[in-house]
């Protein structure tokens, strides 16, 4: 701001000039700007909420979700735009944030529109020039499907392990050597050995040591037979408990090969046979049962197929039970009817098509209904239900049917059948539960994975679908993925950029780029990249464009990776360019139209003024002399002569007025203030206004286009006065 001092006679002796730098106050306004630009860009729900947790902005995104519009959010308070009880909830993790620290925190939504999904929260503290921390920037992203993933692999995983561990026996992995190393022993071994598991898989016990010494050598021999011939292997042997008692056990398990035919270890199942040796045939079904429990479970946690487990499952239970018919049967989403999915011994075509009603007057629906293992001695005699055409057209006779059931309820039924008269153990309907636990298991992990599958292609999807160019870099700066945009953006493809430093996209005049990568990867966090000079991106061919880039970082399993945006706003550079040389040529043009008509305006004014003027004055004149001259007798004449010149005055004072509104000449000959102040004079005599003109003295010098815009733009002022004001002649 300025302001003169003058002398007593009026003259300016000094100028006092006062200068105070805004310069922190712009940078905070600008960063405030480029925080609402980044969430706006963004489908996360994204704020910035100040120290007094007022919220400052908000992207669309979360006024979508809490269902409020932005007047009912921006402005106001955490405790006004929900209550009290949610802003005691965040409150703490706001002060943290405000405290300057910046975190993320994985946590299941409150408020109603999110009070069903699971959010990942981010908090990063919005830092002033001045380094304090004057409000928080906050993130939501739902990640409700990939925390339901994670924990259905996390309770199938445990599901699993749970179901080795109370096998009626012990799973293990060992080295081919001597010892029988293990790498791995389920706690089955425990109650099998005596010994705790750790004992053997630390090295401070080994299984070879436990092996009594006369059968050492037939199970070393026999083990490498059937490596050799590449063939599964069953052993029966003897070992010392650790209470120095001895027990029978029965092994089978077979070798691990790489891709090239080397040996990686041996994997099997071991289990205590001591209480059967007296009854060898139920020793060698109930063995066998287990031996194809531990072969199913293999299998199903080897992954694959699903359906190839189901085929492969069906056939072990005929060899196992021997029996002519086994199925597995599918309970159809939203209807009551059980699809035939498996099975042996079932005539041909009806696997895969077959169905049974889901009802009580069926075996399997009444399996389903009364949730407990079912067992049928004579279905002919049978009383709690009636046989479906199934069962019927294949004359079965006796069976036993248990319930497959996953995480979220009831899957199907595993059935076996037989068309002989047959007494099924408790034993036997164990090993129906077991296996059909396992494939329970199995559907629970081939759901998940379908789950994570789907969203990974939807997240490919989204990647690829962006209009933006999307890279996708770790924590080391190496490129990990990128979509479609970003090849045609620079001119690589996909097999040339992964795996590559993100600096191979940097132009090589930024030589500071490393050293900010670093200082990002630091302190991560959503931001703009840009606040400085313009940013650039380098094509494969060596050119460059102009970008807008935004980071959003991630932590992951694996670790940090950062979400690079990069937006190509050539085309909106030029635009730019285009409207401002537009809009230059248009300021051109209005002042050459302005000077030009008040060039005619002037023309006009001096050709009425001088022209017309000086006509009509020498008509006057003229008048005036015969009015004079006129004989005595002419009494009428002279009266209509002093009218006529009464008339002409008139005239002349019109052509003056008009004149003088086509161009002042005052505003030539004397300047703007001396304009003006006979301007308000001839306002104030035509409408009886006062007024009243304070110049303050100073006088004021402007170019002569200047001068004439700010007087037309009184004179408009004045005639909008007339034209609205009111009571024109009351007092001030």
């Amino acid at each position: 701001s300025l302001q003169c001092i003058r002398s007593l006679d009026g003259q300016v002796e000094y100028i006092i000039a006062i200068i105070q730098d805004i310069s922190t106050q712009k940078r905070a306004e600008e960063n405030l700007t480029r925080y609402k630009h980044i969430i706006q860009a963004t489908d996360d729900l994204m704020g910035f909420i100040n120290r007094d947790y007022v919220y400052i902005a908000v992207n669309q995104s979360y006024l979508d979700v809490i269902q409020k519009t932005g007047d009912e959010v921006v402005g106001r308070s955490i405790s006004e735009v929900f209550d009290d009880g949610f802003y005691l909830q965040v409150k703490q993790d706001l002060d943290r944030c405000l405290a300057g620290e910046s975190f993320h925190a994985h946590r299941w939504g409150t408020i109603p529109p999110l009070a069903d999904r699971y959010l990942n929260l981010a908090f990063n503290p919005f830092w002033s020039d001045a380094g304090t921390v004057d409000g928080v920037v906050f993130s939501v992203r739902d990640i409700t499907q990939q925390k339901l993933a994670e924990e259905a692999r996390t309770e199938s995983r445990r599901r699993l392990t749970t179901l080795m561990d109370n096998l009626p026996g012990m799973v293990y992995r060992c080295r081919n050597d001597p010892d029988w190393s293990l790498e791995f022993a389920s706690h089955g071994i425990t109650k099998l050995t005596g010994h705790p598991a750790e004992e053997f898989t630390s090295g401070r016990l080994h299984w070879g040591g436990i092996i009594h010494p006369e059968d050492t050598q037939r199970v070393w021999d026999e083990v490498q037979i059937a490596i050799a011939e590449r063939r599964p292997f069953q052993l029966e042997y003897r070992i010392a408990r650790a209470d120095g008692a001895e027990c029978w056990v029965w092994e089978q398990g077979s070798g691990i090969f790489d891709t090239e035919g080397n040996l990686l270890a041996l994997e099997g199942y071991i289990t205590d046979t001591t209480e059967y040796k007296q009854s060898e045939d139920v020793v060698r079904v109930r063995a066998r049962q287990q031996a194809a429990v531990a072969d199913i479970g293999q299998q199903a946690l080897k992954g694959g197929a699903l359906q190839e487990l189901m085929d492969a499952t069906v056939v072990r239970l005929a060899e196992v039970l021997n029996l002519e018919y086994t199925k597995i049967l599918e309970l159809l989403p939203g209807q009551e009817v059980l699809l035939l999915r498996a099975g042996i011994g079932w005539r041909e075509g009806l696997v895969g098509k077959a169905t049974v009603l889901a009802e009580r007057d069926s075996q399997a629906g009444y399996t389903l209904q009364t949730d407990t293992p079912v067992i049928v001695t004579d279905l002919r005699s049978e009383t709690r239900f009636t046989g479906p055409e199934l069962l019927l057209d294949h004359e079965v006779i006796s069976g036993m049917s248990v319930i497959i059931r996953i995480r979220t309820g009831s899957w199907g039924i595993l059935g076996v059948h037989t068309r002989s008269h047959r007494e099924f153990s408790e034993d036997d309907v164990n090993f129906l539960l077991a296996v059909a636990n396992i494939l329970a298991e199995a559907i629970d992990r081939n759901s998940a994975e379908n789950a994570l599958r789907q969203s990974e292609r939807k997240f490919r999807g989204l990647l690829e679908a962006s209009a933006d160019g999307i890279v996708i870099v770790n924590a080391s700066g190496a490129i990990e993925r990128i979509n479609r945009r970003i090849e045609t953006l620079t001119g690589y493809s996909r097999q040339e950029l992964l795996g590559r430093p993100v600096e191979v996209l940097v132009p090589d005049r930024f030589t500071g780029h490393q050293k900010m990568k670093e200082a990002y990867l630091a302190g991560p966090r959503v931001r703009m990249m840009g606040d400085g000079p313009e940013l650039y991106v380098k094509r494969r061919d060596g050119s460059e464009f102009p970008v807008e880039i935004s980071l959003s970082p991630l932590a992951t399993e694996a670790g940090l990776i950062v979400s690079v945006a990069i937006r190509d706003i050539t085309e909106r550079k030029q635009e730019e360019q285009v409207l401002r040389d537009s809009q230059e040529r248009l300021r051109n043009l209005a002042a050459r139209l302005q000077a030009t008509r008040e060039e005619e305006r002037t023309a006009i004014a001096r050709e009425i003024h001088d022209e017309l003027g000086q006509t009509l004055t020498a008509m006057k004149i003229d008048l005036s002399l015969l009015s004079d001259h006129m004989p005595k007798s002419w009494i009428k004449v002279p009266r209509q002569l002093r009218s006529l010149i009464a008339d002409i005055d008139s005239t002349i004072d019109y052509v003056r007025k008009l004149s003088s509104s086509l161009r002042p000449a005052m505003l030539d000959d004397l300047g703007l203030e001396a304009a003006i102040d006979w301007q308000l004079q001839g306002f104030a005599k035509r409408t009886g206004c006062k007024f009243r003109l304070d110049s303050h003295g100073r006088k004021v010098t402007v170019d002569h286009e200047r001068e004439t815009a700010v007087f037309r733009i009184f004179q408009e002022a004045l005639n909008n006065i007339a034209r609205h004001a009111v009571n024109l002649a009351g007092p001030w």
